[in-house]
């Protein structure tokens, strides 16, 4: 890029030299901006995805140094009631497709650690009375989930007796309700981080 100067008026030389340098720093400019965009882009862009620390601490297990993704071990539990209606007897043909369900549920688990079977009664009767049908009651289920593959030894079978009723005892309906035994089953279900992620959101 050449400037030629005609006169040698000093204002205009002066005026000229200043609109050299203008156009010197403008090309040094452009010059230094295309250099860094032909430069390759690092993937690493320093980017950084803001997660609680709940997630954090579950995700992070799942991904070891070699990046291979492991799968995340939760802790699980469920649940159900089954319900003696009017009978002092519990385990009838009734019930059988209600415990097959529950144990193919909890079947699908990576581990069960603990089956806990509660008797409980309504209040007819003496407090010992309906301790022992409890306890008779729960030991009914649990010998029936036995039978059905469910692990024994984990087992945890208690009466309460009339101590714990769902319902109001002073009615037929309420005290159906309480005459049940109830079921709960703690394991361990496997799952990615991808899949812990969905379920926190």
């Amino acid at each position: 890029m050449q400037f030629k100067i005609k006169n040698s008026d000093p204002q205009k030389i002066k005026r000229t030299c200043k609109d050299a340098l203008g156009a010197l720093t403008l090309a040094v400019f452009l010059s230094a901006c295309q250099s860094t965009l032909d430069k390759p882009v690092s993937p690493d862009l320093g980017l950084k995805q803001e997660i609680s620390q709940e997630t954090a601490a579950v995700i992070s297990p799942a991904v070891d140094s070699g990046n291979e993704i492991k799968p995340v071990e939760i802790p699980v539990k469920t649940k159900m009631v089954l319900s003696s209606g009017g009978t002092n007897s519990l385990m009838g043909n009734s019930h059988e497709q209600e415990l097959r369900n529950f144990i193919a549920r909890v079947g699908n688990w990576h581990s069960i650690e603990r089956v806990r079977v509660v008797g409980h009664t309504d209040n007819t009767g003496s407090n010992e009375d309906n301790e022992k049908l409890s306890i008779k009651r729960a030991w009914a289920v649990a010998d029936k989930l036995a039978t059905m593959g469910l692990n024994k030894p984990l087992y945890q079978v208690e009466g309460m007796g009339e101590l714990e009723p769902l319902a109001d005892n002073e009615t037929r309906q309420g005290r159906a309700q309480n005459r049940r035994v109830e079921i709960e089953v703690e394991g361990v279900e496997l799952k990615t981080a991808a899949q812990v992620a969905v379920k926190a959101k």
